[in-house]
């Protein structure tokens, strides 16, 4: 269809003397009321398939020109998220530490596409019940801050989108559980050297799913959630006299491989990738302006951010892309 009507010159005419409102507004407002929606002017041909101009009203579409009939539909939430922690100071320069938590992710409604269907589709809050334990550390005279945390969360009445039809929907249709680990710390070797690094390792699964979750399954993996995560960044005082103060900045960040959608379609899988920046600071004797100029995407990595597939029902497959590599310019001014 797409290519059809990128053709305007051939067809805005025959269109225009049609429907005067436009070819999809009519096939818009003929979704409802419309005695037999697959009547069309054009049996055959590239217009094939649209609508008669003309809406038929009914009790549930008084004016015949809406897709959905004229209801009014709410949800509320109202619930309970404790949380508690504790910590217990070891030596003057470690800590160790552990915490519970509960929390939800509100409902809402899903946008639907066939008129039959008069109910609005809702869903209901997800919830997660978080604990962690850690410990974090100062050594060598403060020069590293290490920080180790441990972590489990575990979901009930997960919100996870399927498609139903051409009408992506979301379900109250699962449990799951995420554990892992995160380690992170600052170094800094020499004054004017700074190091800051961390690693994070997520084991995320079902623990159940419902059929109406299909074709999400035990094994369907989580949407955007990566197993591995990584980062380091290096700052370097390189100048530092009557002048002012250059700094130097370099930033690595790793992901691995993750799906964008949680029926796990292959065409929405992004292999795992690492993005590079850097970056020059200057900022005058006075340390009231700072001058920056640097490059982020170094390498111009494309990697995937999400999208949508249908190819069964639509035949369509969309994706959206990191931005490109890009240079910047920034001017700061300290009261």
């Amino acid at each position: 269809m797409q290519t059809i009507f990128n053709d305007r010159s051939q067809l805005d005419p025959v269109l225009a003397s049609v429907y005067p409102q436009g070819a999809f507004v009519a096939f818009s407002q003929c979704l409802v009321g419309q005695a037999n929606p697959a009547a069309n002017l054009f049996p055959s041909g590239p217009l094939a398939g649209f609508p008669l101009p003309n809406c038929t009203p009914s009790a549930t579409n008084p004016g015949g020109n809406h897709t959905m009939p004229a209801i009014e539909v709410s949800a509320k939430a109202k619930e309970w998220t404790p949380a508690i922690s504790a910590d217990y100071k070891i030596t003057d320069n470690s800590l160790i530490y552990a915490s519970y938590s509960k929390g939800f992710k509100n409902g809402g409604f899903s946008q639907r596409i066939f008129p039959a269907e008069i109910a609005t589709p809702s869903f209901t809050p997800e919830f997660v019940e978080s604990y962690e334990i850690g410990l974090k550390n100062e050594l060598f005279n403060r020069r590293l801050r290490l920080n180790i945390a441990a972590f489990l969360s575990d979901y009930s009445d997960m919100q996870i989108t399927v498609n139903e039809g051409i009408a992506p929907k979301v379900r109250n249709a699962g449990a799951g559980r995420i554990k892992g680990f995160e380690i992170e710390g600052e170094a800094a070797p020499i004054e004017q050297v700074r190091v800051n690094f961390g690693v994070g390792y997520l084991d995320a699964y079902y623990t159940k799913i419902d059929p109406s979750a299909a074709p999400v399954t035990l094994d369907s993996k989580f949407a955007f959630v990566p197993k591995w995560t990584a980062s380091a960044a290096i700052n370097a005082d390189v100048y530092e006299g009557s002048m002012g103060k250059l700094t130097l900045r370099g930033d690595w960040s790793y992901q691995s491989g993750t799906f964008k959608d949680a029926v796990n379609s292959p065409q929405l899988f992004q292999p795992a990738y690492s993005v590079f920046g850097t970056s020059a600071s200057f900022t005058d004797r006075s340390e009231h302006f700072t001058l920056t100029a640097g490059v982020t995407n170094l390498t111009d990595k494309r990697y995937l951010q999400g999208g949508y597939v249908d190819l069964n029902v639509g035949g369509a497959a969309t994706a959206s892309f990191s931005r490109p590599r890009e240079w910047f310019l920034k001017l700061a001014y300290k009261y």
